[in-house]
């Protein structure tokens, strides 16, 4: 017997790089998996979005008119608008306020397909008793004289717990009065979720987009919202200007009095002082210059009468002069009034005027127009993105998988787990038809040279070339584990051999499995593992031949056969069935049990002349390959290379 070395190509440490290649048979393996992982997921999408109604966004635009938005009633000028009034006008679009104006004008509180049911006392009643509770948003709800529900906010860390039958003492007309207020604060709420108010920072330009599932109600909220601030800002406009009119109102009325008070003034002090002479005074003066000369001439005293009418007419002389001097005050006083009465009645005439020519804050540049396709969801793109984002998961899931429990995917794996070169790569067999597994024979008979033939004899060649036996050289197949193609390869060396004119004698020692024999169309035997290999006679007559291949002889075994101790001097029989064996074959093909799960390869190490060791592409673990190979070595086992099975097309 002569046996080759074995053969290591390699005793460096597995690397954890994977290359395009491995990622490429990585996918083709696990493409069942990946598309089952794609295909629920899309699924799932699929029912959630379809699941999800659809929803319109209809889009109306206001700009902020530059110096209308602020009216100065005092010095009637307006202010320029800057980003801070812009956004300062985009919070009262939020306000819950103005939404409650928008769900009055469009009569939402009324509506019953909008509003929640007031029918609905389970949830409103809930509502109403978290609201209540101290501790909690402190909100309480009262009814008013008129009727309408008002919610009040108030401290209620001091109030005792309420529990829920104290809501149900309330009286019919307090429980109304409370859901309504429910219910308004409901509308406001859905409502707000409906409309939203956009600004970039920048520039006077505010959108408003409405979202719903009816596309023309979408729209008509955008278009309510934006007149409705256009209006609302005319109406702030002219309060402003109303309030400024009764202002200067009441101050022409005041004015009016004034100046008639002043004027009934003037006239009792001209009359009294009968200012109304012109000439007066300076006849007064006069008299008494002619009066001091004539007293100076006669020289009286100052007892006499003349110095007693000199003093009269000084006496009056000053009276008159200080009724000119109020006089001159009283007019003064009067063009005074007169003059505010004047204003007040111009800027009375101009607010008067510009009430009637009012323009408003802003304008509408965009009406919202019912669309016609919804925004959302986006089916399309949405199931899309959850393809490329399932397919990216699965991946990634088979990637982990694979590296958590790594498979021998190519060439370079299966040498750094084996420590042995690759012999051969052979094709992967259809799972059904003409070439599948189960049609082997017929296969390699109607195309002898096919891709997987051609493998098979590549295998036998590089293996037999690593030993210098002339005549009746053995192989044995071996695998890992079972179903990694052991004895389909061992099938289709003896076949392809045969087909070729060389003896070949296929001993099938899976007696377990018997895929072999079964494959070849050779019947199961009964014949005992250790009696055959104790008769040399009992062996010769466990032989058959192939049906199909008439240069192909086969030998298996019971399933309950089984390996004895013997002594080597006892093992005279196998010694004449190996020379037998050599001298009638050219080839003797050794199809072994699957190695780590049974050894009785171990009893066949001597005999053979060169190993092989058969890895399935996308299949076999490099755990298991790197542990059989190494036992094998420990074994003696003449193993020379690795011949990657099921390996797929390029």
């Amino acid at each position: 017997m002569n046996v080759s070395p074995q053969s290591d190509i390699s005793k460096s440490e597995p690397t954890s790089r994977v290359g395009l290649q491995d990622l490429w048979h990585l996918f083709k393996h696990n493409f069942v998996l990946i598309f089952c992982f794609v295909a629920v997921g899309m699924a799932l999408t699929a029912a959630v979005v379809f699941s999800i109604s659809e929803r319109y966004v209809a889009t109306s635009v206001i700009v902020l008119e530059t110096g209308n938005t602020a009216f100065d009633t005092v010095s009637s000028r307006l202010r320029v608008i800057d980003p801070s009034v812009a956004q300062t006008e985009v919070e009262v679009l939020r306000s819950r306020q103005f939404a409650e104006s928008i769900a009055e004008r469009m009569e939402l509180f009324d509506d019953p397909d909008f509003a929640p049911s007031l029918g609905d006392n389970d949830f409103f009643l809930s509502r109403l008793f978290r609201l209540l509770q101290p501790g909690g948003s402190g909100s309480t709800i009262n009814a008013t004289t008129s009727g309408e529900a008002v919610v009040t906010t108030e401290a209620s860390d001091s109030a005792e717990p309420l529990d829920e039958s104290d809501l149900e003492t309330l009286s019919e007309a307090d429980r109304i009065a409370q859901y309504e207020a429910l219910q308004r604060e409901a509308v406001i709420d859905k409502l707000l979720g409906i409309y939203s108010i956009n600004y970039p920072g920048h520039g006077l330009a505010i959108r408003i987009e409405s979202t719903y599932e009816d596309p023309v109600f979408a729209a008509r909220v955008s278009n309510v919202v934006a007149r409705t601030y256009i209006e609302e800002g005319l109406r702030r406009q002219r309060l402003g200007i109303d309030s400024a009119i009764n202002f200067l109102r009441k101050r022409s009325v005041t004015a009016i009095e004034n100046l008639t008070t002043r004027q009934a003034e003037l006239a009792a002090l001209i009359r009294l002082n009968a200012l109304d002479d012109s000439n007066r005074t300076e006849a007064m003066l006069a008299e008494l210059e002619s009066l001091r000369a004539i007293a100076d001439l006669e020289e009286q005293g100052e007892g006499s009468d003349l110095a007693r009418q000199i003093q009269q007419r000084t006496d009056a002389l000053r009276q008159r002069t200080r009724a000119e001097l109020e006089r001159a005050q009283l007019e003064l006083a009067l063009q005074i009034d007169q003059q505010r009465y004047q204003s007040i009645f111009e800027r009375l005439n101009d607010y008067e005027a510009q009430r009637d020519s009012l323009t408003p804050t802003a304008r509408q540049i965009t009406v919202a127009q019912p669309p016609r396709k919804p925004s959302e969801p986006q089916r399309v793109a949405t199931l899309a993105v959850a393809f490329v984002v399932l397919s990216f998961f699965a991946f990634i899931y088979v990637l982990f998988r694979e590296q958590m429990n790594a498979q021998i995917w190519t060439v370079d794996s299966a040498e750094e787990a084996s420590g042995l070169p690759v012999l051969a790569q052979i094709p992967r067999l259809p799972r059904s038809g003409a070439g599948a597994r189960g049609h082997l024979i017929e296969h390699l008979s109607a195309a002898p040279y096919s891709a997987f033939g051609q493998a098979a004899r590549s295998l036998a060649t590089s293996a037999l070339a690593r030993t210098d036996t002339d005549r009746g050289a053995a192989l044995m197949v071996l695998s890992a584990l079972p179903n990694e193609g052991k004895s389909t390869v061992s099938v289709a060396l003896s076949a392809c051999a045969a087909h070729d004119g060389l003896r070949v004698i296929l001993i099938d020692l899976d007696v377990q499995q018997q895929s072999a024999s079964a494959l070849l169309g050779v019947p199961n035997s009964d014949l005992a593992l250790q009696d055959a290999f104790d008769s040399f006679e009992t062996f010769r007559r466990g032989i058959s031949t192939c049906s199909q291949y008439p240069q192909l002889d086969v030998i298996n075994f019971g399933p309950t056969s089984h390996f004895g101790l013997k002594l080597r001097a006892d093992r005279s029989e196998e010694t004449r069935i190996e020379n037998y064996l050599r001298k009638t074959y050219d080839l003797i093909v050794i199809d072994t049990p699957s190695y780590l799960a049974t050894e009785n390869a171990n009893r066949f190490a001597e005999f053979a002349d060169v190993a092989v060791v058969v890895a399935r592409a996308g299949q076999t673990r490099e755990r298991a390959l790197r542990a059989a190979t190494h036992a094998m070595r420990g074994k003696m086992i003449p193993l020379v290379g690795v011949a990657l099975n099921a390996v797929g097309k390029r």
